[in-house]
């Protein structure tokens, strides 16, 4: 995206307005002819780095917020597109939240389909800590700072057999036609949060309730999958 301007790892991270960084009136006209298209459906529809090596959005993506951050944000969006009476105030938040999870999908479909292992390199806080090391420090530091609690951390949205194997998850849940589903019905949401008089409640279902389930079993997956541990046993 070269009409993001270029910022530092750690000024990106666990950000509450991620407006603060980018032009997005920039960004959407540059983008708007792609809409009518639907052309970022597509899983190669990611900068080259990416595609070459997937993960690494994927590490961006959580270096933005982290697992309860995330939660938290879907949380908000399906709750504003299942009212009718109230609307978003802060579109563009909502706007990159929609497109940064278009690229997650974009990527684990990616991951799935080549079948690529998550491979942690040690390049963070001058090379000593793996990505997921970096993570749980911050996970901690929020906890500490009473802005998060443990559970909250928790892949609680998946069984134990996911847990165990969120690559499944990914295989599962982020076909191209399961991503196409998603895009679509994330339109929806988007629509029915910036309007008074719809919402997303006389939807079928698969565009409300089972979305969102999907929507949040991958974050839990890609989550468990950073971290490469049982969360839980290191924020204790």
């Amino acid at each position: 995206m070269k009409s993001i301007k270029k910022i530092s790892f750690d000024e990106c991270c666990f950000t509450e307005a991620a407006s603060q960084f980018f032009d997005f009136d920039k960004v959407i006209k540059e983008n708007d002819h792609n809409v009518n298209r639907f052309a970022s459906t597509c899983p190669l529809a990611l900068e080259d780095k990416y595609k070459d090596d997937p993960f690494l959005f994927v590490e961006y993506f959580f270096s933005i917020d982290g697992l309860a951050g995330h939660k938290k944000y879907l949380r908000k969006w399906f709750k504003k597109a299942l009212s009718k009476d109230r609307c978003v105030t802060n579109a563009k938040d909502f706007l990159f939240f929609c497109n940064q999870f278009t690229q997650l999908m974009n990527a684990g479909y990616l991951i799935a389909d080549r079948q690529i292992k998550y491979l942690p390199q040690r390049r963070f806080n001058n090379n000593t800590e793996t990505f997921g090391e970096w993570l749980i420090k911050f996970q901690n530091k929020s906890i500490l700072e009473n802005e998060y609690y443990v559970a909250q951390y928790d892949a609680s949205s998946l069984d134990i057999i996911s847990r165990n194997d969120p690559y499944a998850i990914l295989k599962k849940e982020l076909t191209f036609r399961k991503i196409q589903k998603l895009r679509y019905g994330m339109l929806e949401w988007l629509y029915a949060a910036f309007s008074k008089q719809y919402s997303i409640e006389d939807l079928n279902k698969n565009s409300v309730f089972d979305q969102y389930e999907s929507m949040e079993n991958i974050l839990e997956a890609f989550y468990l999958i950073i971290v490469e541990t049982k969360p839980l046993q290191i924020l204790n």
